[in-house]
């Protein structure tokens, strides 16, 4: 896990967006075939789902590495752990 490094990236995650009152739902490629669009990936819903696993490495403690694709996986093993008390 590693944070955006690229000259895009901002330094404070953007405010997110008021509910639409939409049901939430599932992501779909879309179907042509019925006219079904394919679902749209916001800019603050990926910064929600990695601040989210982002929250596994700094409760074990692990630093995000880049280089490294098992550091979640590594922080759960490491926070439930037997004999580990949360």
């Amino acid at each position: 896990m590693f944070l955006n490094d690229e000259s895009t990236s901002v330094t404070a995650p953007p405010a997110i967006p008021a509910a639409t009152g939409i049901t939430p739902g599932y992501f779909t490629g879309g179907n042509p075939a019925t006219g079904q669009a394919a679902s749209v990936v916001r800019f603050w819903h990926l910064n929600m789902l990695f601040q989210e696993l982002m929250a596994f490495l700094t409760a074990a403690g692990v630093a995000p590495d880049k280089a490294n694709n098992g550091q979640v996986l590594a922080s759960c093993q490491k926070l439930f752990s037997p004999g580990r008390y949360l």
